[in-house]
C-alpha cells in the first residue's frame, strides 16, 4: 500500500515537474521610434524604467508595420539588459487599439 501511494505521489510530481514554463513578460507602451531590428516604446505599465529599447529578430511574431505611436503589447524574454533604455528581446509584438 505505501509502495503504491508512494509511486503515485512520484508520478505526479513528476508531471507537474516536467510542465513547461511560461518565462515571458508582457507590458503595454508606445512606440516611440522604430529601428530595422527594434523598437522604443514607452512602457505604459512597468515601474523598472520608462522606456525599452525592444529588439527582435526573425522568429518573433509581428505585425509587419510598426509605426510611431502605435499602442502596443509587447512579451519579451525575462532577460532585461540594464542599460538605459532598458534592452529587451521580444518573443511577440501586437498592436492594441488607442483605448487599451
Amino acid at each position: 500500500m505505501v509502495g503504491k501511494l508512494f509511486a503515485v505521489l512520484t508520478a505526479v510530481i513528476m508531471f507537474y515537474g516536467c510542465q513547461p514554463k511560461e518565462d515571458y513578460i508582457t507590458f503595454t507602451g508606445v512606440v516611440e521610434q522604430v529601428y530595422e531590428n527594434s523598437i522604443l516604446v514607452a512602457e505604459a505599465d512597468l515601474q523598472s524604467g520608462d522606456r525599452a529599447m525592444v529588439g527582435y529578430e526573425d522568429g518573433c511574431k509581428k505585425p509587419e508595420m510598426l509605426s510611431r505611436g502605435a499602442h502596443v503589447r509587447v512579451k519579451i524574454l525575462p532577460y532585461i539588459r540594464e542599460t538605459y533604455p532598458l534592452g529587451v528581446d521580444a518573443v511577440e509584438i501586437a498592436i492594441l487599439g488607442e483605448d487599451q
